[in-house]
């Protein structure tokens, strides 16, 4: 898609969005919200744990402890605070499901590794990240039946844990842990094959990166405007990521990442690795997706056992966080949880 494609359209999803508040400053109703740490290589990541009171229909839930909770992570660049994390949290609440968020290392609420600089965005982190989160549930709820759900950059990674976390997988690899079924939507099943509207050109991100070694604060816009310095070129997906992050509070953030984070995911395609999920997985894909690309999402599907497909023929990558395209995705993500989580 051509940048001048995007030049000064804004689509009505987006102008019509609501104004989020995020469940870190207002937690949804009838649940306990628990604070959740945990220890990645030294430094320290924070998340919330929601455990609602009741269940769909209204009955006091039994135990005060989850017996099915739904680990998540936000994407590239983005917090656990955004959208449509919240959405989806007050709707795991609703349905009597408890979930966990968290910000991986160098984001939001969570520590930046002395060795790492902020906001740098490095697959092998974010999977370690995602392993201490699952154990450090196991450990708490020894009970409970785990999900995993994420999105874009992390709707690939919970491929990734899932073929990881099998009954038969070494305990060494998977910490005894299984996850009993995932959701990805809009999944980044192979990072080369995204199609970005960009106009850097490899000549501009290499002087780029190049000055970032002389100055390792400087970063790279993610999403900006045609003529600006920036990954992502269009007025659509700086809009979006402003909507999204308009609900993120006080919680300090910047549209931008050091750039050898762009070099440090080439070649990650956690979509290989769906043969090896024994779980069920919900994929969701939009047929117009030009950031994850929808055919590498459909190949990944077919490679799982246990795989279903929900096709968002019309949709672009974001537009599934913004009604009503929101409400389809989030009430077939909490209807397939409750089914599959035992």
């Amino acid at each position: 898609m051509a940048a001048s494609e995007h030049e000064g359209t804004v689509p009505e999803y987006i102008l019509r969005a609501p104004v989020v508040v995020s469940v870190r400053e207002q937690p949804p109703n009838n649940c306990t919200v628990e604070p959740l740490t945990f220890i990645v290589k030294g430094t320290t990541c924070r998340g919330r744990i929601f455990i609602p009171h009741r269940d769909r229909e209204g009955n006091v839930l039994k135990s005060s402890e989850p017996t099915r909770i739904i680990v998540m992570a936000h994407g590239f660049c983005c917090l656990q605070t955004f959208e449509p994390m919240n959405t989806l949290v007050r709707a795991f609440v609703l349905a009597g499901l408890s979930c966990t968020t968290f910000d991986y290392r160098g984001f939001g609420e969570s520590d930046t590794p002395s060795s790492s600089q902020w906001q740098y965005i490095n697959p092998i982190m974010l999977l370690e990240d995602w392993r201490e989160a699952i154990r450090e549930i196991s450990r708490r709820y020894q009970h409970a039946s785990i999900g995993l759900w994420g999105t874009s950059f992390s709707g690939g990674h919970v491929i990734q844990m899932a073929s990881e976390h099998r009954s038969d997988s070494p305990r060494e690899l998977s910490g005894g842990v299984v996850v009993q079924a995932a959701v990805s939507w809009v999944g980044c099943m192979n990072y080369d094959g995204s199609r970005l509207p960009t106009s850097l050109t490899k000549t501009r991100f290499l002087w780029e990166y190049t000055r970032s070694l002389l100055s390792p604060q400087r970063m790279l816009k993610v999403c900006g405007v045609h003529g600006e310095v920036c990954v992502c070129d269009g007025h659509v997906e700086v809009a979006e990521i402003a909507s999204l992050a308009s609900s993120r509070g006080d919680v300090e953030w910047a549209n931008a990442t050091p750039p050898s984070s762009f070099l440090r995911c080439m070649g990650y395609a956690p979509g290989k690795k769906a043969p090896q999920v024994h779980c069920s997985v919900l994929f969701i894909a939009a047929g117009q997706d030009n950031i994850t690309p929808p055919e590498y999402i459909l190949e990944a599907a077919a490679l799982a056992p246990k795989a279903e497909l929900l096709m968002m023929p019309e949709a672009h990558h974001c537009e599934i966080y913004f009604l009503p395209l929101l409400t389809q995705v989030a009430e077939r993500t909490v209807a397939f949880f409750g089914a599959k989580l035992p």
